[in-house]
């Protein structure tokens, strides 16, 4: 969610009964987890299956983003099972466009047995000009989350949670004088947008007391390359060009 906007659940680092808090260095920190974004891929299909439905072309598989929200882990292997059987049974029924054109059925327009949320499947064709002969796309199974609803509203409430769930642990520390440092983390391409994560965090800690001194978006979309924005600190904000996007090597 520059990209849409994202309002995805939150998921807390490490285990659920445990706060996230910890002294290091006469600050305290706090990562409460993501800010966008779904919380498991649903499905993967086979290659086979992409490759065997179009060529030369590719596969999209739309769900809603909350589509795993309140699904164990068990709930969600038997989602997976279910969604791929119906992909491999399905696939070539659905008609064909050129990739990235107008979808020929509608979004989110099929129910799957066992599968607690709809879901669409889209063929798209790369036989055209427009797209190389050797286009990295052919084959490919591509998910797209979408998203229901004010978004924006959404992801000033999320946002407003972690705030409250969060400033709490970390005035704790701030009595004994600490530097408060609260980081959130983002791993949607698709959803997240920096601004407006910046944007909806002002009006959610508009009214928070002992709110932290820092606050730091991390983008961790790409495993060996992660990148920090500082959404605010003393005298810092996102609009400080210096602030935006500092690459990290999450191996060092």
């Amino acid at each position: 969610m520059t990209r849409p906007a994202a309002a995805g659940r939150l998921r807390v680092h490490g285990r659920k009964d445990t706060p996230c808090v910890r002294a290091h260095r006469h600050r305290a920190f706090c990562w409460p987890d993501r800010v966008g974004g779904p919380q498991r891929k649903p499905v993967r299909a086979n290659r086979d299956t992409v490759q065997q439905s179009i060529r030369p072309g590719a596969l999209e598989f739309h769900v809603p983003v909350e589509a795993s929200a309140g699904l164990t882990g068990a709930q969600v292997k038997c989602v997976q099972d279910a969604l791929i059987t119906w992909i491999d049974a399905n696939a070539s029924r659905f008609p064909v466009t050129l990739l990235y054109n107008r979808y020929a059925n509608p979004p989110l327009g099929e129910r799957v047995p066992g599968v607690p949320f709809p879901v669409s499947l889209h063929r798209g064709s790369l036989d055209s000009r427009y797209f190389p002969r050797e286009s990295p796309l052919c084959g490919q199974f591509m998910m797209k989350y979408l998203v229901a609803g004010d978004v924006e509203q959404a992801r000033t409430a999320r946002l407003q949670k972690a705030c409250e769930d969060k400033f709490p642990k970390l005035a704790f520390w701030k009595r004994d004088g600490a530097k408060t440092v609260l980081v959130l983390e983002e791993n949607d391409l698709s959803l997240t947008n920096h601004q407006l994560v910046a944007d909806a965090l002002v009006s959610a800690e508009a009214a928070m007391p002992d709110a932290a001194d820092e606050i730091f978006l991390v983008s961790t979309s790409i495993v060996d390359k992660w990148w920090i924005t500082c959404l605010r600190r003393a005298g810092k904000t996102y609009y400080d060009d210096d602030e935006r996007f500092q690459e990290i090597d999450p191996g060092r």
